[in-house]
């Protein structure tokens, strides 16, 4: 063979055996990709296979990179941390590269989290990064080979203001953003890792977008789901808490179809609800659940099905959604879907009303689906420990309200009884505003 002479440029390629004068191919990063499997449609649709919901689902796609992005003490990092226990627990290898906190707090908290010692120290590699990976070749050429000593299957880039800043990298230039991506959270991801990227957001949440703080780049970039974590109740030591996850990007699309409802002005879709337990000395118990829209899979809202037809079975006549909606504990969204649920179920009947109304009505003998008096409002229940009267003047009974135990203590959410049996650690959801209470 020969070579080819390019001229000036001092570049020699040499033919491929059998293909003379056709350059050398599959060389510095441009190498050709088979696309048998794609063409032929034996490619498997990738699906999120780590970090499961209670339900079976998970959050997390093999090969991707992700993003936690979220406020101070939002639960963004701990969210990614149960992740990387969940799979020390099953004896797999996982990465870390914390650029906000220590040893010491990272593995303490790993062991809040039912982590034993023989699986940290086996199946952990753990990073307080301190070179350049991006300007650096020498510290880069390490950050592979840390990459490329393990089959990891989470890689958990913490901080990514201070991983761009340890680059000189602004968190606002795109270009940037997208380099120090391809550079560093991609090297994990191309040997099959799940990575997480965990990053701040904006202080406004007018001006906050979809992605972290600075650059778009950091939401297009991502090659697999972006999060945004949200805290709806508290965190904390004593203290059961509660933080979202919410869809700003799903580029696989698998996460979107066991998700909650699209919201079309913020575009995000809530698609997992996390229950935060610091109710026990050291110990963090989290516990990952499909959304609570009423949206995802076959989910009924029974005990809000429960309140409509005690509603209609204390007026004693037809109801329109409105009066329904006076007298019944919940969104509004749940109770329309309770409506159509239990017209669907045959259990109540629909009719025209006066001045266009659409009025609601119990089936005959028709048996309900729940007993929960408990639901209606104090306005249309007054007095219900003493049998008082309702706005209608009818006589209530004294149970009615009190179905779900003889407590007096009233939920702190949402202002009704208490059930009377609490579990074993204090802890139970509340069958009105399905909030959980101690």
């Amino acid at each position: 063979m020969e070579d080819i002479d390019l001229g000036n440029s001092g570049i020699e390629l040499t033919p491929l055996d059998g293909h003379d004068g056709a350059p050398t191919v599959g060389m510095g990063g441009f190498e050709p990709i088979d696309l048998t499997a794609y063409a032929t449609g034996t490619y498997v649709q990738l699906e999120a296979e780590i970090m499961p919901r209670t339900d079976g689902v998970c959050l997390l796609y093999p090969g991707k990179v992700h993003a936690f992005n979220g406020e101070p003490e939002s639960g963004k990092s701990m969210a990614a941390q149960w992740a990387v226990a969940g799979d020390l627990k099953d004896g797999r290898d996982c990465l870390v590269l914390d650029y906000e906190s220590d040893p010491q707090s990272y593995v303490g908290r790993l062991r809040e989290m039912g982590v034993d010692a023989a699986a940290i120290i086996e199946h952990l590699v753990y990073i307080n990064p301190e070179g350049d990976p991006v300007g650096d070749h020498v510290a880069r050429a390490a950050l592979y080979d840390v990459v490329n000593s393990r089959d990891f299957t989470i890689a958990v880039f913490d901080g990514m203001t201070e991983a761009l800043a340890l680059s000189g990298l602004s968190t606002n230039n795109n270009d940037e953003v997208t380099l120090w991506h391809r550079l560093t959270a991609r090297a994990p991801a191309r040997q099959g890792a799940a990575v997480i990227v965990v990053d701040h957001v904006t202080k406004s949440a007018e001006n906050r977008g979809r992605f972290g703080i600075g650059a778009q780049a950091k939401l297009s970039a991502i090659t697999g789901a972006a999060c945004l974590v949200e805290v709806t109740k508290p965190m904390g030591r004593g203290l059961t808490g509660e933080i979202t996850l919410k869809i700003a990007k799903d580029r696989p699309g698998y996460l979107r179809g066991h998700a909650g409802t699209y919201n079309a002005s913020s575009r995000l879709q809530e698609v997992a609800r996390i229950t935060v337990d610091g109710t026990t000395p050291g110990a963090i118990a989290m516990t990952i659940n499909p959304p609570h829209d009423g949206s995802v899979g076959d989910f009924r809202p029974t005990t809000i099905m429960g309140y409509v037809l005690d509603a209609l079975e204390v007026a004693g006549e037809p109801l329109s959604f409105n009066k329904l909606k006076s007298q019944v504990k919940g969104k509004e969204q749940y109770i329309k879907q309770a409506v159509d649920l239990l017209v669907a179920d045959d259990k109540i009947t629909v009719e025209s009303g006066p001045r266009n109304s659409t009025m609601h009505a119990l089936v005959t003998d028709s048996p309900k689906t729940e007993t929960l008096s408990g639901a209606l409002t104090v306005s249309t229940v007054s007095l219900l420990t003493d049998g008082g009267e309702g706005d209608g003047g009818d006589r209530l009974p004294a149970s009615v309200g009190r179905q779900w135990g003889d407590s007096e203590e009233s939920c702190a959410v949402c202002g009704f009884p208490l059930p009377a049996s609490i579990t074993a650690d204090g802890h139970t959801t509340h069958p009105n505003c399905e909030q959980e209470t101690t």
